[in-house]
């Protein structure tokens, strides 16, 4: 079961990127056409706020999901650094599992609304599309989001040496330095005293 859910993890980042790459793309032309439209021409394309609207909302939500995966998310990395490295995997469970609860009950309650917008029929004014495709990557965003933090928690027990703060991303070396002066247990006044030494020899 652990392992379907990585593998169809790998393929939702696929279609993650496709999206997102491609959304950019299509909403940057639409928009920079629609602009020489305008300036140019005196007509703007009627549909293109409409394509803007309907790509900035889909990229915009599963950005949510694509910054999870790789732990771009905000976090409060001062307290992760902080805390001794036998605390920061406990450390990860909690907040990913808080994430991944929360993250659901948003996707839930998104799916809620997209669901009524379907009901009531209502259709954007210039393409005629549906309402609610304007709005059915928020619900899909936050689960795909939920989803990742669930594969973080399922990666950090897979994983015993390494620490992920995303499904695809662990801590570096450079994250934990912090820990090597206690592993190592320098001495402060010994270094400096080391450091005297050396300037009397040279």
């Amino acid at each position: 079961m652990v392992n379907l859910i990585i593998a169809l993890n790998k393929k939702i980042r696929k279609f993650e990127e496709f999206i997102i790459s491609y959304g950019i793309i299509i909403m940057s032309i639409v928009l920079v056409a629609n602009v020489f439209s305008r300036v140019v021409l005196n007509s703007s394309i009627q549909a293109a706020e409409e394509i803007g609207q309907i790509l900035i909302v889909t990229v915009t939500f599963l950005g949510v999901s694509y910054a999870a995966r790789m732990g771009k998310h905000i976090t409060m990395s001062a307290l992760i650094d902080s805390i001794p490295r036998k605390f920061k995997k406990p450390y990860i469970y909690f907040t990913s599992s808080v994430s991944t609860v929360l993250l659901w009950w948003l996707g839930y309650l998104g799916a809620l609304y997209v669901n009524r917008i379907m009901g009531s029929g209502r259709i954007t004014p210039s393409l005629q599309f549906p309402m609610w495709i304007l709005y059915i990557f928020v619900p899909i965003g936050f689960f795909l989001a939920s989803l990742q933090y669930l594969v973080t928690i399922i990666m950090n027990i897979k994983d015993k040496e390494n620490i992920y703060i995303g499904s695809e991303r662990t801590l570096s070396e450079d994250d934990i330095s912090c820990e090597l002066n206690e592993e190592l247990d320098l001495n402060p006044d010994e270094d400096l005293k080391l450091n005297a030494e050396e300037e009397v020899v040279n």
